[in-house]
């Protein structure tokens, strides 16, 4: 059976969750996942944190509407794409927001919402 994209990407959100942490605590009960494995498959808490800056390895990072009044600007994001026949092309971006989701454990996954600029276009 073939599925079409959206077919696909319907029965991804429907289902993915799900599976994967059902897997995850099969892993877990065979000693092949370990307990933050275990936290990040059990979902993050509901509440998320917003940052209008966020330092990490010694990199700071700003959101856009931080930066706006500022004179020096710093929510500049580049990542090196790969898979193009072209080699690695990379991307553009400005950091929209910065979100924080919580595990337990201890697990704490940032998140940058970015505005990806197209650089064949723009």
């Amino acid at each position: 059976m073939r599925h079409g994209d959206a077919d696909v990407e319907k029965l991804h959100k429907k289902e993915f969750v799900d599976w994967f942490s059902m897997r995850i605590e099969e892993l877990y009960e065979d000693g092949e996942a370990n307990e933050h494995m275990m936290s990040l498959a059990n979902g993050p808490e509901f509440r998320a944190k917003h940052y209008p800056i966020y330092n990490v390895h010694g990199f700071r990072f700003h959101t856009s509407p931080r930066d706006v009044a500022k004179q020096t600007q710093n929510d500049g994001v580049m990542v090196k794409g790969e898979g193009h026949t072209e080699g690695c092309v990379p991307w553009y971006g400005k950091i929209k927001d910065i979100i924080e989701l919580r595990y337990t454990k201890g697990n704490r996954v940032f998140l940058f919402n970015c505005h990806w600029y197209d650089t064949a276009t723009e």
